[in-house]
């Protein structure tokens, strides 16, 4: 055999050896983890006063299965001291899995395979208020889940308000008077301030 043959059956050999190692290799890896989405839809106007439909989905893109799964969504606040409040009126949502903690529905969803969601849905009807309100739906997992960038998503609907023509009423003026309120709906809990 000469020279130029041994190099050749060398070379094949060598790219051989390459190969399966590669293959070993990538069967030897562990799959991709999980990685949850949170998707957050309501209203972009939101008619003071009316409850309107908020969805949350999250759901596991990932490779692997999401343990513990748990979604906390953000109501706003009323600015009331000592106590606050959710600045607003919650209702129609999963008692079975969400519950209120902290003025905050947190939803334990469990397990979630991949390619499968979960959705969770409530109704918030939002009051009159000077300040910007904000609703913020965040997923987690208990699972190994390096990218996190998609867990969080924000709502900012923008208060939408009925235009009232009034040509012969009677009328009752009420006003309050506590300090660093945002909405007439923090002077309805607190009647005295």
């Amino acid at each position: 055999m000469n020279r130029e043959m041994r190099l050749r059956i060398m070379g094949k050999v060598c790219l051989l050896t390459f190969v399966l190692t590669a293959a070993a290799a990538a069967l030897a890896a562990p799959p991709p983890p999980a990685d949850i989405r949170v998707q957050f839809q309501g209203p972009a106007t939101a008619a003071v006063y009316s409850p309107y439909v908020y969805t949350a989905t999250v759901r596991n893109i990932g490779n692997q299965r999401a343990d513990n799964v748990r979604l906390i969504v953000d109501l706003p606040k009323t600015n009331t001291s000592p106590q606050q409040f959710i600045l607003g009126t919650l209702a129609g949502y999963n008692t079975t899995k969400c519950s209120i903690v902290s003025l905050k529905l947190q939803c334990d969803l469990g397990r979630i395979n991949q390619n499968q969601q979960q959705v969770i849905t409530f109704n918030l009807a939002l009051p009159i208020s000077s300040q910007t309100l904000k609703l913020k739906a965040t997923a987690s997992t208990t699972s190994n889940e390096p990218n996190q960038s998609n867990n969080m998503v924000e709502l900012t609907p923008t208060l939408g308000y009925p235009t009232v023509e009034i040509t012969s009423a009677n009328v009752l003026n009420s006003h309050c008077t506590g300090t660093g309120l945002t909405s007439y709906f923090e002077c309805e809990k607190f009647p005295s301030s």
